[in-house]
């Protein structure tokens, strides 16, 4: 039994590191998709389930809440694809200087991607019991953050290149 666990802890492990260093493994031309972050907010609103469960039949409301956390998941899953898209660009358009404000983005991209692996994960327990509710909200704003300071960072770049 504690063999089995260890190897599961093990594995597990293992695919998280895989996961993250294959983030660092994205061209510089990659695309980061559109995240459009308050229908994502919706879609966690402890609100709008409270207002379901009153309506819903039982069983309506877990088939919708399943639909709800699939839906989370997948806004999770492009967060954690477009910070491994901002870590290679970041790194691509910065790599003649290496710069503080540079190392704290890559850091922050990691983290965050960290943290959406960590949500992505839990979400999988309120898809399975719907009365759990996980809401990944504090990756929301590290992420608008994260993408502005990506977008600043870019820009200033570009403005301080030579004209060719």
């Amino acid at each position: 039994m504690l063999l089995a666990c260890c190897v599961l802890l093990f594995l597990m492990v293992a695919l998280t590191l895989v996961w993250i260093l294959k983030g660092f493994m994205l061209t510089s031309t990659a695309k980061a998709a559109d995240i459009d972050i308050s229908a994502f907010r919706n879609v966690l609103s402890l609100e709008d389930n409270r207002v379901l469960r009153e309506r819903l039949s039982e069983a309506q409301y877990r088939q919708l809440k399943r639909a709800r956390v699939r839906t989370a998941q997948e806004y999770v899953r492009a967060m954690a694809a477009n910070c491994s898209v901002i870590v290679a660009v970041v790194r691509a358009k910065a790599a003649e200087t290496h710069t503080a404000e540079i190392s704290l983005l890559v850091s922050d991209a990691l983290r965050i991607r960290l943290l959406c692996l960590g949500f992505w994960i839990m979400l999988w327990a309120e898809f399975v019991f719907p009365n759990l509710e996980i809401r990944p909200t504090q990756i929301v704003g590290g992420y608008e953050r994260l993408r502005l300071a990506a977008d600043r960072c870019l820009r200033s770049r570009q403005a301080s290149s030579p004209a060719l």
